[in-house]
């Protein structure tokens, strides 16, 4: 099918690192998406990076793929000034995949950890995270070691993550679930200390579940860092412990100078 095109602006309201954060961009590719597959969900998504696009309007061509009884899948490509920026290819799937009435799990061996309720945890400390996107989200640890790492000392394993929340109330879509799959520090900083640099090359997620309204409880896991790269593996959970999405980043990664 031939490729339609749009209009979309990208914000300043999601700057991290000097540029639009990748869920916030991933996210924007999502929508688009959405709006050639009416009346269906996500399902499985991967996004490339391309270049770091900057505040301003972007082109988006939209190009539907396969458009089955069960599966519809949708490239998107987001350019500005001439220039790919972002390539999204999205299967999505029938409306009512997952309510839960009638659902029938197979086995899920990877539930929600035990962790504090939101009003228990650790709010994350912002004084060394700069950029807009840092004020858009309330995000608490389940405890203070957790995120002891942004205070400037490694503190364990390429582990982090805990309770997220958009902090104006606004509740989670499915198309925005994409970023929160992107709104934690990366795991590498705690290992290796905050001040390193990280680039996305390629993010995936998987729609698991329906979001709900509030909290969310994500949690984001590196296990290999090799020739400069390594994964992120993301889980975000609803607050009864419904599992909504899983995610893969591929990352270039820079360990800190100092």
């Amino acid at each position: 099918m031939p490729a339609e095109k749009d209009l979309e602006s990208i914000g300043d309201g999601w700057l991290l690192r000097g540029g639009p954060n990748g869920g916030y961009l991933a996210s924007m590719a999502m929508h688009a998406m959405t709006r050639a597959v009416p009346g269906r969900s996500p399902l499985a998504a991967t996004v490339q990076f391309l270049s770091r696009p900057k505040v301003g309007e972007v082109e988006v061509s939209l190009r539907t793929l396969r458009a089955g009884r069960t599966h519809s899948t949708v490239q998107a490509e987001l350019s500005q000034e001439g220039r790919p920026r972002l390539l999204a290819v999205a299967t999505f799937t029938e409306q009512g995949t997952f309510d839960e009435d009638g659902a029938s799990a197979a086995f899920e061996h990877r539930p929600m950890p035990a962790v504090p309720d939101p009003e228990q945890s650790v709010p994350l400390p912002l004084d060394r995270l700069t950029g807009s996107f840092e004020q858009r989200l309330d995000r608490r640890a389940p405890s203070a070691e957790t995120v002891e790492f942004l205070k400037g000392a490694t503190s364990g394993p390429a582990q982090v993550g805990g309770w997220t929340r958009f902090a104006d109330g606004t509740p989670l879509g499915a198309t925005t679930v994409p970023l929160l799959m992107d709104s934690w520090p990366p795991p590498p900083h705690r290992h290796f200390g905050f001040g390193g640099g990280v680039v996305t090359v390629d993010l995936t997620v998987h729609w698991r579940g329906r979001p709900g309204d509030g909290w969310h409880f994500v949690w984001f896991e590196s296990t290999l860092l090799r020739h400069g790269y390594a994964e992120i593996d993301g889980l975000l959970w609803r607050p009864d412990g419904v599992l909504v999405a899983q995610s893969r980043q591929l990352a270039r990664y820079t360990p800190p100078t100092e």
